[in-house]
């Protein structure tokens, strides 16, 4: 989930606590396919022109559409595996509404964005 709040992908909330201001990713709420989109369009050129997302939660099924614009190859296969070695212990379905944190490890592990370069700016580099 951090990777890819620093990555931009998630937006944090700031929330002021006692004196510390304190970033919050809320990690257990369903994401929504706008957002995940959205936060992947600035790391990846072949989402800039996809307009297939909407505001419903995001599913299994909807990730596998998105991360195939990316990486054609990926299939449902992979999101098993990616779920089994990070070792989620997820009831899955392709239907299934995905919280953030599960999308978070699914991005790390299907497309490894963290390792992505950035300039002097954060900026990714293509």
């Amino acid at each position: 989930m951090q990777k890819a709040g620093a990555a931009g992908i998630f937006k944090g909330e700031g929330v002021p606590y006692l004196w510390a201001n304190q970033t919050w990713f809320y990690p257990e709420r369903l994401a929504t396919e706008f957002e995940v989109v959205a936060g992947l369009r600035p790391l990846y050129p072949a989402l800039k022109e996809f307009w297939g997302a909407s505001g419903e939660y995001l599913t299994a099924a909807r990730l596998l559409i998105f991360l195939q614009v990316i990486k054609h190859e990926l299939n449902e296969e992979d999101l098993l595996t990616a779920l089994n070695s990070r070792g989620l212990g997820i009831d899955f379905s392709m239907e299934k509404n995905l919280n953030r944190r599960e999308v978070s490890v699914l991005l790390d592990e299907l497309l490894s964005f963290f390792e992505m370069e950035v300039d002097w700016k954060g900026d990714f580099l293509k």
